[in-house]
């Protein structure tokens, strides 16, 4: 995969291009995958990617723009992402604290 900001290649797994340290967009989970997947590293990644985005625009002004929009689609892409997986991970958390409830009486 390569940086967005500046092109270098950026290794699979790393969060941050190596050569100018703007936060990378992690994919979203494979299909079938665990909903216990690691949330909480999607959701700082959102968060890194937004201010990322927002330092960009205001360094590169209106050559930008184009640019930061399909940033900030991608950050609300992934953040819905986000939402979804603790969604499913919130209900399974439910489910398997109904069965322990019901083993407990």
């Amino acid at each position: 995969m390569n940086c967005s900001g500046c092109g270098a290649v950026v290794p699979t797994g790393d969060n941050a291009c190596p050569a100018c340290g703007r936060p990378v967009m992690i994919p979203p989970p494979a299909a079938g995958a665990s909903p216990r997947s690691p949330i909480k590293k999607m959701a700082s990644t959102t968060v890194e990617t937004t201010r990322a985005v927002a330092s960009d625009v205001k360094k590169g002004g209106k050559e930008l723009v184009g640019e930061m929009k399909i940033a900030v689609r991608d950050v609300g892409t992934l953040t819905r992402k986000v939402v979804d997986e603790l969604g499913k991970g919130l209900e399974i958390a439910g489910k398997d604290l109904q069965k322990a409830t019901k083993k407990g009486k």
